[in-house]
């Protein structure tokens, strides 16, 4: 077996060091929905937590608006 290059190892790597890496578990039946609807696991997860945390953002925001105003 031959061995992997060093620059594909460093490509790799590279790679990994851009992105967090999650694990999440759903309940039976929900890849089956997913695929159902032609699109991704990883799109859904990745929008979801997108939109979570910008509302998070905007109600952390408006939260130190209205202290501020006090």
């Amino acid at each position: 077996m031959k061995k992997t290059p060093e620059y594909t190892r460093k490509a790799v790597d590279a790679y990994r060091q851009k992105y967090d890496l999650a694990q999440i578990r759903m309940p039976k039946g929900t890849r089956e929905r997913i695929k159902k609807h032609n699109v991704s696991i990883n799109e859904i997860a990745v929008s979801a937590v997108l939109k979570y945390l910008d509302d998070l953002d905007r109600r952390t925001e408006d939260a130190k608006k209205k202290s501020n105003k006090i």
